[in-house]
């Protein structure tokens, strides 16, 4: 009787503490194998949100209008001596193309190192000089300070709007003075530099210094 009442009263202690389990919200034990789930049901998954942040105020660079500057265009002046013009000194120094004697009385020396320019090269070039006009040829020559009979170049360094007809008064001096160079009579490189210096005077200068130009 006693073993029977002591096996009752166990009974209804572990019924009591299932119960007490229940209502606590005890997790059950986990589970030995695989979890099976309803096919298609996917467990839903919350993403945490990133936190907000603030983005800073986004600076708009106004776009800046410059003003084209205009061409500046180098201004030469054209200089007269005994009513015949010379160029400036400053933008046209003269050039040469060789220094040596054998070269510049070579035949066809001249001719063969001549270089043609273009119309718009002329105009742009009598330009520097405050010529503007759109027939260079009426205007005068495109000439070359130091003549290429003289080992004269074809750079604008030695170029220049000399006004008047074809030929001139400095054409005469250019073939005085290459004939006295190619005679030995005048040394070439005085006559580059006293033809550049001043071709108004380069033949006489020469025809003093050096006893004449024939």
């Amino acid at each position: 009787m006693k073993k029977l009442l002591w096996e009752g009263v166990a009974a209804g202690a572990i019924g009591v503490s299932v119960l007490v389990s229940a209502c606590h919200g005890t997790n059950p034990p986990a589970p030995s194998g695989p979890v099976l789930t309803s096919p298609g049901v996917t467990p839903a998954v919350t993403t945490p949100k990133a936190p907000m942040t603030a983005l800073p105020p986004t600076h708009v660079q106004k776009p800046v209008h410059k003003s084209t500057p205009e061409p500046t265009v180098a201004k030469c002046t054209i200089r007269y001596e005994a009513g015949e013009p010379l160029p400036d000194p400053n933008c046209t120094p003269g050039a040469v193309l060789t220094t040596s004697t054998a070269n510049v009385c070579s035949k066809d020396w001249a001719s063969s190192h001549r270089e043609y320019f273009t119309k718009a090269q002329r105009e742009a070039a009598f330009a520097k000089y405050g010529i503007y006009t759109t027939d260079p040829a009426a205007y005068g020559e495109y000439d070359h300070l130091i003549p290429l009979e003289l080992g004269g170049s074809n750079s604008p360094l030695n170029l220049w709007p000399e006004k008047g007809s074809i030929p001139n008064a400095k054409d005469a001096v250019e073939n005085a003075l290459h004939s006295a160079v190619c005679s030995g009579k005048v040394p070439l490189a005085t006559a580059q530099h006293d033809i550049a210096a001043d071709w108004v005077t380069a033949g006489t200068k020469d025809i003093e210094v050096h006893g004449g130009l024939k």
